[in-house]
């Protein structure tokens, strides 16, 4: 999977197996190659854009998986800074209740 080629080169049953792949990859927290990685975003962006409808589809639920793994990325890293500088990870206030 590190040497991917660009979708527009390959037969489409191997741009449809690449994006099932990274799927796969995304979901299950695989270590993927940076190649992979590199590649990813223009392997998305052609599905999107040329792919069926089936495989727009599928594209656009890596792109959200990309997009939430990087959220989740910079939140953990974030608290990481806040740890490493004596403040805490977690805030929670507590109000009065009211009925």
């Amino acid at each position: 999977m590190s040497d991917i080629t660009p979708i527009n080169n390959e037969p489409d049953h191997h741009a449809r197996e690449t994006l099932v792949l990274l799927a796969s990859a995304i979901r299950n927290g695989w270590q993927i190659p940076d190649a992979a990685l590199r590649a990813a975003p223009s392997i998305v962006a052609n599905m999107l854009t040329n792919g069926t409808p089936r495989e727009k589809l599928r594209a656009a639920e890596v792109l959200i998986r990309m997009r939430d793994s990087n959220i989740a990325a910079l939140a953990v890293g974030d608290k990481i800074e806040r740890l490493d500088s004596g403040e805490a990870t977690e805030n929670f206030r507590f109000g009065p209740i009211e009925l």
